[in-house]
């Protein structure tokens, strides 16, 4: 592969001329994690080094644009792109491919990061066994990671769990203003705030209403993530089949030069052909903005994609972790008071009612009658009593408890601070686009591919028009 200028692949320290996307994964990740900004603080060329590792890797890693840098080198393709709203801010591009550093107490390392730091041959094909052993591999670092993000998030709520509920959400709020700076730190909160959240209402839910509440909210929760599981899938299929519209277009119109092509103007002169898009095959000015527009509409769509992927693993270490925390695993084996301590009111009753029965002929011997009964119906529709502040929870059922209120009131407001950032809102500031400018890209691509689907009707009626003609002629001449 012939490099005019090899310097950033010197820079990411991978062979001139690679296209493997894992090799420039790996090679960028390791490097930009060194230089990070939030690992250096005061060291300002560490923070250029890491915005030219993450420009190297988005030239590189994108086909089209390695290859014009190939072509024309680094200073060429610069100026050519000079408009910028093709790139991303690499402290952006990092989050989203391989976490934060400042949400690391919460989330860990990313799945994605951890495959692209892992040492693995990539010459040769993987063995079935091989296969087997990566997955083994995966799924024993997901749960040491889930174990030490664990161990952390019940140090955090512990705050709570001693009775200092005001400190708690005093810290809480203030960890969720400073995550909120952090790049996609809002969308990154919503995501903790909801699982931390939905599964302290589950837990609590069963702790009242008969128990009924954790059932509806254990089905809400179930529902919420095979609902983003679908979108992330849909939303898969539809960037790619927008995406090869948009590509089909722009190949087409940079082939209107050819005479001997359909759209062009010589074609259309002698044929008497009018086709749409006539402005943009006409005009370079016009195919350059629509090729623009193409351009950063493409990032978009493939950034949205690649954020949906990385909530998903948040989701889903997230949801786990909230799990372990309120099983009380860490507590050690439960009591046959503890147990106790955990039922239902009503059920309490009934079983102290029927033991009673048993034991005596004497009803005396048994629990109180309606009135117990209605005092048990009460207790377990409301459900056990919440500690106050400074009450510290002493018995496994109030620890428990504590730590469902402490995730439910953390989650509130990671959720409540992070909705101040939405998802599209940080793509367009990484890019640097404005909402007006965003709307008038997304309005020029609703019209290139309204264009492009007029145009592939036409085409279709033309051949069909050319097959019904050529069954006409094969006829004549089968008659004649």
């Amino acid at each position: 592969v012939y490099v005019k200028d090899p310097r950033l692949y010197e820079l990411l320290g991978v062979e001139v001329g690679t296209s493997s996307e894992s090799k420039l994964k790996k090679a960028y990740y390791r490097k930009a994690r060194d230089c990070h900004p939030d690992k250096n603080l005061d060291d300002k060329d560490a923070t250029e080094r890491f915005q030219q590792l993450g420009e190297a890797y988005q030239i590189l890693n994108n086909g089209e644009s390695r290859e014009l840098y190939n072509k024309l080198g680094y200073n060429a393709y610069k100026k050519r792109h000079a408009s910028g709203g093709d790139m991303v801010d690499p402290t952006v591009l990092f989050t989203m491919l391989f976490g934060s550093e400042r949400f690391k107490d919460y989330f860990g390392t990313l799945r994605l990061a951890a495959h692209v730091s892992e040492e693995s041959d990539e010459n040769g094909e993987d063995s079935a066994q091989d296969e087997k052993e990566k997955a083994k591999a995966d799924e024993e670092a997901q749960l040491a990671r889930e174990q030490e993000l664990t161990l952390k998030l019940i140090s955090k709520v512990g705050v709570w769990v001693d009775g200092s509920h005001r400190q708690f959400s005093e810290w809480a709020q203030k960890e969720a203003e400073e995550l909120l700076e952090t790049p996609f730190g809002g969308p990154m909160l919503v995501v903790l705030g909801t699982m931390y959240r939905e599964q302290a209402e589950i837990y609590l839910g069963r702790q009242s209403m008969m128990g009924f509440g954790g059932v509806a909210s254990s089905f809400r929760h179930s529902t919420g993530i095979f609902g983003s599981q679908i979108r992330t899938t849909v939303s898969a299929i539809q960037a790619m089949r927008r995406q090869e519209q948009l590509q089909a277009y722009m190949q087409r119109t940079s082939e209107s030069d050819d005479p001997e092509e359909p759209n062009s103007a010589e074609h259309r002169e002698t044929s008497g052909v009018d086709s749409p898009n006539t402005d943009s095959v006409e005009n370079p000015t016009k195919r350059e903005e629509d090729a623009a527009h193409v351009a950063v509409k493409t990032l978009i769509d493939m950034l949205e994609l690649v954020w949906q992927v990385t909530a998903m693993d948040i989701q889903a270490t997230s949801d786990s972790v909230s799990k372990t925390v309120l099983s009380g695993n860490d507590l050690g084996e439960a009591s046959e008071q503890d147990l106790r301590d955990a039922r239902l009111p009503l059920v309490d009753f009934f079983q102290q009612h029927i033991r009673g029965t048993n034991e005596s002929q004497n009803a005396s011997t048994a629990p109180a009658g309606w009135g117990g009964m209605w005092s048990a119906v009460q207790a377990s529709w409301n459900g056990p009593p919440k500690l106050g502040e400074g009450q510290k929870a002493q018995r496994r059922v109030d620890i428990l408890n504590a730590r469902a209120c402490a995730l439910k009131e953390m989650g509130d407001i990671f959720v409540r601070v992070g909705q101040k950032k939405d998802v599209k809102d940080e793509l367009l500031n990484a890019l640097g686009i404005d909402k007006k400018e965003a709307e008038e890209i997304e309005n020029k691509i609703i019209e290139l591919e309204k264009q492009e689907r007029i145009r592939q009707r036409e085409e279709k009626k033309k051949q069909q028009a050319q097959k019904h003609s050529a069954k006409i002629a094969a006829t004549s001449d089968k008659l004649g």
